[in-house]
C-alpha cells in the first residue's frame, strides 16, 4: 500500500515542538516510561524496575524449550527469523500486552520471555519481577491516520465527531492521543476542566461499544471513509486496506514511540536459560538479515530509518509536566470504563417504615428502576438482598442475580429485564434485623475475586440502618479487614 499512504505535516498554532531526533540509534527507555505511564498504568509511584543486561549474547539456539510471547505485529518477524535459524526450542506465541500484564500482576508466568509494544509495561512491578535483556528491538512512532488532511492537534482529533478510539488501557498506541491532548492543553495553559471536555466525546462513544475495535478494524473503518484513528506507523504501512488512500501525520507537539523491549518474565529457576535465549534472539535480530526483516515488516531499526511511505522526521513529546499523565488516565477510567457493580439492598424490617405516603422500600424500588435505565448495555450489574440470616447456611445475604452485562441474554430476555423483575419483588423479602457488616465484607470479597480490569468495580450498598447482628464482625474489624484487602492496582469501591 505504498502508493496509498500519504504523509501530512500538521502544525497547530501556538504549540512549541520539542527538538527533532533524526539519527539516534534507539529511544531511551526513561522518556517512554514517563510519557506513557499515565495513559496505561493506573495510580501509584513510578518505579523503573527493569535493568538492562549488556553482557555478550549466548551464541546458538537455546538448548531447552523457552516460551516467548510477543505483541501481534512483531511476532511474525520473530517466528520467521527463528525458523530460518533452524531453532525449534524457542516457542513463539502472540498475545495482547495488557493480557500478559494482567497475568503477571496475578503472580503467573505467561511465558519466559515477553516482547510487548512498549517499555511502559515494565512499570509498577515488584523489584526483579521483570528484567530487560534489550530496551528496544525495533521502534515505530504512533501516528494519526485518516483520508485527506489529518487533524492539526491531538485535542482536535480526540474531540472530533469521527474519531475511532482504540483502548488506551489495553494498548500503548491508543493511549497517545490522551497524552497529546493533555500536553497541548497545558502548553496553552488550559484548565483541567477544559482538557477533560475534549476527552469526553471519545470516552462516551467508547461506552456505546462492547469492546474498542482492534487496530485492523479501526484502519478498515478509516479506509472506508468512516473517520480518523491512531496506530503505529508500522501497523498502517503493513495492513492491507484495499488500496484506499490513507494519510498519516503527527501534530507539531510530537508523538510517542513504541519500542518493543525484550523482557525476562520467567520464574527464578528458568530465568538464566530465558536470559540466554533473549540474548540470542537479540543477536539474531541485530544481524544484517534480522535488520532487513524488521525493515521489510515496516519497523524502524533507528529513528532516522524511515520506511517507505513513513514520516521523515519525528518530534517526541516534551517531557515537562509529565506528572499530569496520571490524571489523564484517571479521567479516562472515570469517563470511559464501563461500570461493574454489585448492588446490595437492605430488606430488613425497618425498610417497611413509612416515608411520606410510601415505605422506604417503595422509594428504593422506584429509584432502582429509574437508575437501571441510565446504564448502557455494556454496564454489568448484579443484585444481593440482605437482612439477618436471609441466605443459606445462616448467611445474612442472598444473591438474587449474578453480575452480568445488562445486555446479556438471560432466559427469554436480558439482564436488564431480570433486574427489573428482581427489583419489583424486593418488598416480598422484608423482615428481620440488619446484617450489615458481614454482608459488606462478603460483597467486597466477591467483587475483588471477580475483578475486571476494564471496568470500574464497585459495591453499592443501600441501607437505612446500623448493624443488628451481634454475632457478626465488628465495625472496627470490618474496616481493618477492608484496608488489608485493598489492592491499589485492583481497586474496588464501596459506595454506601
Amino acid at each position: 500500500m505504498d502508493s496509498g499512504v500519504h504523509v501530512a505535516r500538521t502544525e497547530p498554532v501556538g504549540l512549541h515542538a520539542s527538538h527533532s531526533h533524526r539519527a539516534r540509534k534507539r529511544p531511551r527507555g526513561r522518556w517512554l516510561i514517563l510519557l506513557l505511564a499515565g495513559a496505561l498504568v493506573g495510580g501509584g509511584a513510578l518505579y523503573t524496575v527493569a535493568t538492562a543486561v549488556r553482557t555478550p549474547p549466548t551464541p546458538g539456539c537455546p538448548t531447552r524449550t523457552v516460551r516467548l510471547v510477543a505483541t501481534a505485529e512483531i511476532a511474525p518477524v520473530l517466528r520467521a527469523q527463528v525458523a530460518a535459524a533452524e531453532c525449534t526450542t524457542l516457542k513463539i506465541s502472540a498475545a495482547p500486552p495488557d493480557e500478559v500484564s494482567r497475568r503477571l500482576d496475578a503472580g503467573k508466568q505467561p511465558a519466559d520471555l515477553w516482547i510487548p509494544d512498549s517499555s511502559v509495561w515494565t512499570l509498577d512491578r515488584p523489584d526483579g519481577a521483570v528484567e530487560t535483556v534489550e530496551r528496544s528491538l525495533a521502534i515505530s512512532p504512533v501516528v494519526m491516520v485518516g483520508q485527506g488532511q489529518v487533524p492539526s492537534s491531538w485535542s482536535q482529533l480526540v474531540a472530533g465527531d469521527d474519531f475511532v478510539m482504540g483502548d488506551p488501557i489495553g494498548g500503548a498506541d491508543a493511549g497517545v492521543p490522551l497524552i497529546g491532548t493533555l500536553l497541548e492543553g497545558r502548553a496553552l495553559h488550559d484548565k483541567e476542566a477544559a482538557i477533560a471536555r475534549r476527552i469526553v466525546r471519545a470516552a462516551q462513544d467508547s461506552l456505546s461499544r462492547d469492546q474498542p475495535p482492534e487496530v485492523a478494524a479501526r484502519l478498515q473503518r478509516v479506509a472506508a471513509g468512516q473517520g480518523t484513528t491512531v496506530a503505529s506507523e508500522q501497523q498502517v504501512l503493513s495492513h492491507d486496506v484495499g488500496g484506499a488512500p490513507l494519510t498519516i501525520g503527527v501534530p507539531r507537539i510530537g508523538t510517542a514511540l513504541l519500542d518493543y523491549p525484550v523482557l525476562v518474565t520467567a520464574a527464578k529457576a528458568a530465568r538464566s536459560s530465558a536470559r540466554d535465549a533473549g540474548r540470542w534472539l537479540v543477536q539474531l535480530l541485530e544481524s544484517d538479515r534480522g535488520q532487513r526483516a524488521l525493515r521489510q515488516a515496516r519497523f524502524r531499526t533507528s529513528l532516522s530509518d524511515s520506511p517507505k511511505g513513513g514520516l521523515e522526521t519525528i518530534e517526541q513529546f516534551d517531557m515537562g509536566s509529565n506528572g499530569s499523565l496520571w490524571a489523564a488516565q484517571a479521567l479516562w477510567r472515570t469517563l470511559a470504563m464501563p461500570s461493574r457493580a454489585l448492588v446490595v439492598f437492605d430488606v430488613s424490617g425497618s425498610m417497611n417504615f413509612a416515608a411520606g405516603d410510601q415505605t422506604r422500600m417503595d422509594l428504593v424500588i422506584e429509584t432502582a428502576l429509574a437508575g437501571l435505565e441510565l446504564f448502557p448495555d455494556a454496564a454489568a450489574l448484579g443484585v444481593w438482598a440482605f437482612s439477618q440470616r436471609l441466605g443459606t447456611h445462616g448467611r445474612d445475604y442472598r444473591e438474587l442475580a449474578p453480575v452480568r452485562p445488562l445486555g446479556a441474554q438471560v432466559g427469554e430476555g436480558d439482564q436488564r429485564a431480570l433486574l427489573r423483575t428482581t427489583a419489583r419483588r424486593l418488598g416480598r423479602l422484608t423482615g428481620g434485623g440488619t446484617g450489615l457488616y458481614d454482608t459488606t465484607l462478603a460483597a467486597y470479597q466477591q467483587m475483588r475475586e471477580q475483578y475486571d480490569p476494564r471496568a470500574v468495580n464497585s459495591v453499592i450498598l443501600l441501607t437505612d440502618g446500623t448493624n443488628d447482628d451481634r454475632g457478626s464482625i465488628s465495625r472496627r474489624a470490618l474496616l481493618a479487614k477492608l484496608r488489608r484487602l485493598h489492592d491499589p492496582g485492583r481497586p474496588v469501591k464501596v459506595v454506601a
